[in-house]
């Protein structure tokens, strides 16, 4: 299996990500490596949470 080309970040220190992927857990279970991927450009990460 080959590495992907952007790795996902998981644990940046960030507050404001912690809470991204809380409400990620909250609403699916989980918070997929899809939202972790684009938290290299946090404001399409956030583009994803509805409130």
């Amino acid at each position: 299996m080959k590495q992907p080309v952007v790795k996902p970040l998981n644990n940046t220190g960030d507050e404001e990500f912690q809470k991204l992927i809380l409400f990620f857990e909250e609403t699916l279970g989980f918070c997929p490596n899809s939202v972790k991927t684009m938290y290299h450009r946090p404001r399409i990460a956030y583009a994803l949470q509805f409130k």
